[in-house]
C-alpha cells in the first residue's frame, strides 16, 4: 500500500491517496510501527513503506499510536551498531533489503514527489569523469 500510495500521489490521484492514508493510519500498531497485515506485528520494512505513504499524503512521519509510539521511534529501536536496521527486534533475515526499505521511509516528501530528477546523484560514470584529475594534472611532463 505504501508504494502504491506514492505512485498515486505522483499521479495526482487525491481521492485514492486520502483513502490509502486512512487505511495506513488505521493499521498503525501500539509500538508506533506498521505490520505487513493489519493486526500483525510491526516490522521495519512495512514501517518504512508506510512512512513513504504518510509523507507523500501530508500526514507526516510523526503520527502517534494510541500508546504514543511513532514510526520513527520504532525504526530507531531496530537500528544496529553496524548501521543496518533489523526486521524486528529479534530478527534480521535480510538486513540489506530491510535497511533499504526502512531508509526509504526517512526520505522527505519533497524528494519523493520531485519529478525533475535534479536531486538524483550523478551516474557513476559521470561522477568518475567529474572527479578524475585533468589530463594535464595526470601527466605533468607531457606538455
Amino acid at each position: 500500500t505504501g508504494l502504491a500510495t506514492w505512485a498515486l500521489a505522483r499521479a495526482g490521484q487525491r481521492m485514492a491517496v486520502r483513502r490509502a492514508a486512512a487505511f495506513i493510519r488505521d493499521a498503525q500498531a501500539a509500538d508506533g510501527g506498521f505490520p505487513s497485515l493489519p493486526g500483525g506485528d510491526s516490522n521495519a520494512q512495512s514501517t518504512g513503506l508506510a512512512l513513504v505513504a504518510l509523507r507523500v499524503t501530508g500526514v507526516g512521519p510523526r503520527l502517534r499510536s494510541g500508546s504514543g509510539g511513532t514510526p520513527l521511534a520504532f525504526l530507531a529501536s531496530l537500528s544496529r551498531r553496524n548501521g543496518s536496521i533489523a526486521y524486528t527486534a529479534g530478527s534480521a533475515p535480510t538486513p540489506t533489503w530491510t535497511t533499504a526499505q526502512a531508509l526509504l521511509g526517512l526520505t522527505s516528501a519533497r524528494l519523493l514527489l520531485r519529478s525533475d530528477g535534479s536531486d538524483r546523484p550523478a551516474a557513476p560514470a559521470a561522477a568518475a569523469r567529474r572527479d578524475a584529475p585533468s589530463r594535464a594534472a595526470r601527466s605533468p611532463g607531457s606538455r
